[in-house]
């Protein structure tokens, strides 16, 4: 960014060729630069890597109204360093919102016991009891979204039984909202890709108009001056006035003369003429 800043000026040209440059980036490659580049607004969305595109999902999946979603979010400010507004937050939510609620996804208050019914049971039956016996504050999910999750996430969380369980909890969370995670960078990043594209498309034609306009101006034209040599000259009409008396003068003449000029007969019918 500091090339294009110098002393607190802005230079549109070097940013419109920094503008060029990377969209001519393959995609993936693109990507790989707005995680190198950039921290906020949409490149946080974008940054499966981190925390914040789950702390996200979460704080939409896990509300029911918006204001909560958006206190639930914003709870983490500081701690997940988040760089967009409660404006942005609020065209993010109901951009994705659908997306979001399209999976059955774990929520936080349930996922302890999810992963205690799966370690402590053999068969998704007695699994299905287990949970359902456990008494909580909040409404639970059904038994068909136990049966999908229970399915989705059972070899995952056997193979890891013995880990922490503070740890366990977490990675089950991230790997849950792993797949909606990753279609929103995609979609944030096509985004992205496409409005570099469109910019730079914009630069180019600007550019040739430009370069169009110069040429056209800067273009030599008329005779070389036998002074400087160059060619870039111009005709000018001298004695203008006096050309005009000029042709006034013959034509007055010409009238005059009329009754003077010489006169020949043509006959219509055999076409013969004679003077």
């Amino acid at each position: 960014m500091s090339d294009w800043f110098d002393g607190g000026k802005f230079h549109m040209d070097k940013y419109e060729d920094h503008i060029l440059e990377i969209s001519n980036m393959p995609k993936q490659k693109l990507y790989k630069y707005f995680m190198e580049e950039s921290a906020g607004g949409s490149m946080q969305l974008m940054n499966f890597k981190g925390e914040f595109p789950f702390h996200f999902v979460s704080s939409v999946y896990e509300n029911k109204t918006i204001t909560k979603r958006k206190s639930a979010f914003f709870s983490k400010k500081l701690e997940l360093n988040i760089d967009i507004t409660h404006k942005q937050f609020t065209e993010y939510e109901k951009k994705y919102r659908q997306l979001i609620f399209s999976e059955t996804l774990l929520t936080s208050d349930i996922v302890d016991d999810f992963i205690s019914s799966i370690v402590n049971n053999k068969t998704v039956k007695k699994r299905i009891e287990y949970f359902y016996t456990i008494e909580r504050d909040k409404d639970t999910i059904s038994k068909k979204d136990f049966t999908i999750l229970e399915k989705r996430h059972r070899e995952f969380v056997l193979e890891n039984k013995d880990s922490n369980r503070e740890k366990l909890v977490e990675e089950l969370l991230k790997l849950d909202k792993r797949p909606i995670v990753i279609k929103i960078k995609d979609i944030e990043l096509n985004e992205n890709y496409q409005r570099i594209k469109k910019y730079s498309n914009e630069i180019k034609t600007k550019r040739a108009k430009k370069s169009e306009s110069t040429f056209f101006k800067q273009t030599p034209k008329g005779s070389f001056c036998p002074n400087c040599k160059k060619q870039n000259s111009v005709r000018i009409m001298e004695g203008g006035g006096i050309l005009f008396l000029i042709i006034l003068f013959i034509s007055v003449i010409g009238i005059l003369f009329i009754p003077f000029l010489p006169r020949s007969w043509k006959c219509q019918s055999c076409g013969n003429q004679w003077k």
